[in-house]
């Protein structure tokens, strides 16, 4: 129908009414681009000044003056539907990412089916990443060579690939290399595919022994230890890129107007997971204590010690905590946002808990207050969130040094 068409062709729409708007009023940007209208009242008026000793003149700027008033209203509609155009490109956006993060979500749990893992904390953390950052980055092509590279890893070793899964999944932080290599580049199709399926099957082979040694150098007091490796990993590989002239030209995308409604489904997810925690566990509550109590060192599989129940309570709780920041410093919740909420939720189930998150996010507050950017800057929000790797330094060393 109508409407279906409207939403599938959203970008192309706005796109459109953007420019018809920025043509009739001038560019919000605060350009000084001419635009219809500010060129036409120009016109009338410098007709306006010497209409007195020319009738033809006055009659000319008469027809202008008409002018303006249609091209005023033309202008007023235009203005009218970029709006409305603008929320149906917001709400396809959202839809459609939240579609490639379901599908992407539940293909990375098929594939956990298929190899036989064994579905622990570490997994319920590693398939809320790929959820979290299936809103900004992941997408249903660009995850797939680093997984196989895991998987050629292990065939390599002649060991299971349910062995190396869990590193496989939280190894596609480096899948926007792939897009990058292949869309980005300059090079032709033929040249950027191979050389994007090479780049990132050779990075997806390397993570497991990367990782293995490069733990050691925090002792797990980082929780995003596969996270470090990658960053690491993905430093070098645009270092080596650049020594070539390729530079990838950095996006920055974050969008407001949102909070309402991915506010409102968030807190129906996290109320509804204290709930199955509770109906799962009579006693989650009581062992929430217990939960607490760790200091949240990976490995510390919560599902495994203190079960589904009280881990799918404590989960819901740290997700609130992590909205309710958010939302308190006057943050917008978008892809990034939810993504990072998202990582704190999934690793609730392998070492985070409210104990140990909420020094250091109240630590990256308390920095904003000292410094020229403000605690809701993106940059800051996020700092918050994702700081809550550190978590295990809290847990084992005390609020303060966290």
């Amino acid at each position: 129908g109508t409407e279906s068409e409207r939403l599938e062709h959203a970008d192309a729409l706005r796109t459109a009414a953007t420019a018809a708007h920025a043509a009739l009023l001038g560019d919000a940007s605060g350009t000084d681009q001419p635009d219809t209208v500010g060129l036409v009242g120009f016109a009338r008026r410098t007709l306006d000044q010497v209409r007195a000793h020319d009738p033809a003149l006055a009659t000319l700027s008469d027809r202008l003056a008409e002018l303006t008033g249609h091209d005023e209203q033309i202008a007023n509609h235009a203005a009218e539907h970029k709006e409305v155009v603008d929320q149906e490109a917001a709400l396809a956006t959202t839809i459609s990412s939240f579609v490639n993060a379901g599908l992407l979500t539940l293909m990375a749990l098929t594939c956990y089916w298929l190899s036989g893992a064994t579905i622990g904390g570490a997994a319920v953390a590693c398939l809320f990443l790929v959820l979290g950052f299936a809103l900004f980055g992941k997408n249903l092509l660009n995850v797939w060579f680093i997984v196989l590279g895991v998987f050629l890893y292990a065939r390599f070793k002649r060991e299971p690939f349910a062995r190396h899964i869990n590193v496989a999944f939280f190894g596609a932080a480096l899948s926007p290399i792939f897009t990058e290599i292949l869309f980005s580049s300059a090079l032709p199709l033929q040249a950027s595919l191979p050389l994007a399926v090479a780049t990132t099957l050779g990075l997806g082979f390397v993570l497991v022994p990367c990782a293995a040694h490069l733990f050691n150098a925090h002792m797990g007091h980082t929780l995003y230890n596969i996270g470090w490796v990658a960053g690491i990993l993905g430093t070098l590989t645009v270092a080596v890129y650049k020594s070539y002239g390729f530079v990838p030209d950095p996006v920055f995308i974050w969008t407001t107007g949102n909070n309402g409604l991915l506010g409102s489904m968030l807190a129906l997810l996290f109320i509804a997971m204290g709930l199955g925690g509770w109906w799962l566990d009579r006693e989650a509550w009581h062992k929430q204590g217990w939960i607490l109590r760790q200091s949240g060192r990976s490995p510390t599989d919560f599902v495994d010690q203190a079960g589904m129940g009280p881990t799918l309570l404590n989960m819901g709780l740290t997700g609130a905590l992590g909205t309710a920041y958010v939302l308190a410093v006057g943050s917008d919740l978008n892809g990034p946002t939810v993504g990072a909420i998202f990582t704190i939720v999934g690793f609730s189930a392998f070492g985070k808990h409210p104990r140990n998150i909420v020094p250091i996010m109240l630590g990256v507050f308390i920095a904003s207050m000292l410094k020229d950017w403000s605690a809701d800057d993106p940059s800051a929000v996020l700092a918050a969130l994702f700081g809550t790797t550190l978590a295990p330094i809290a847990g084992r060393f005390g609020w303060r040094w966290g």
